[in-house]
């Protein structure tokens, strides 16, 4: 219960410092893809997957097209016109926007960093899978932490149950689903942004021109 809290300073501390760390002229230019990021995450947020435990967030996909900076913002403003429509709690809106603020935080950068071996689509594909994972990850981590391990395993109870095991593994199998599911979405998203407007991909064409920069000036 008190952990809501802390979310709730740690995310507007980031947000602050997010604030601070932008150039205006660049948030600005940034605004309008912003807006469509942000519509395309709470209509992604919305809509559940049915039996599936997971809905898409479309988290990395924004941090890719805006940054991770304003993606992060985005999923704070997100969280919270959801919390307002009835879609979850006001108190969790901290700790969801950390949650997913560290899955926009590790797409990009691992998008970023396969710049130089992966074409931007398998590239978006492996970011949004490894960023997900983390963040069901933290999820697991941060409710394991809240309620205690024994509440989440078998309720208290340290016998060993092949029950228990099956739907653990029937879990961690939908779940895995969900994560390979919004992996080829926001591949496929990328593949149609390149043929459209190839330019909206900017992180990635920073650290390649740079590289060719560093190429050419090595070769003079």
């Amino acid at each position: 219960g008190v952990w809501w809290v802390p979310g709730y300073i740690a995310a507007l501390a980031a947000i602050f410092l997010i604030t601070k760390l932008t150039k205006a002229e660049e948030a600005r230019r940034k605004i309008p893809f912003a807006g469509m990021g942000g519509a395309l995450m709470l209509i992604a947020m919305s809509v559940p997957l049915g039996f599936i435990p997971l809905h898409f967030s479309m988290a990395v996909l924004t941090g890719i097209v805006v940054g991770p900076g304003l993606g992060f913002i985005i999923v704070f403003v997100v969280n919270l016109i959801l919390a307002f429509l009835g879609h979850g709690g006001f108190t969790v809106v901290g700790l969801n926007t950390l949650l997913m603020g560290a899955e926009v935080f590790v797409g990009v950068s691992v998008f970023r960093l396969l710049a130089a071996r992966f074409h931007p689509v398998p590239r978006a594909v492996l970011a949004a899978a490894a960023a997900i994972f983390v963040s069901v990850a933290l999820m697991i981590g941060l409710v394991t932490a809240a309620v205690g391990p024994e509440a989440v395993y078998h309720h208290g109870h340290h016998e060993f149950h092949w029950s228990a095991l099956t739907g653990w593994s029937a879990l961690f199998a939908l779940l895995l689903v969900g994560i390979v599911l919004e992996a080829a979405v926001t591949g496929a998203v990328i593949g149609y942004i390149l043929k459209v407007r190839p330019r909206l991909i900017e992180s990635s064409q920073r650290i390649i021109s740079r590289k060719e920069e560093d190429y050419e000036a090595g070769t003079d």
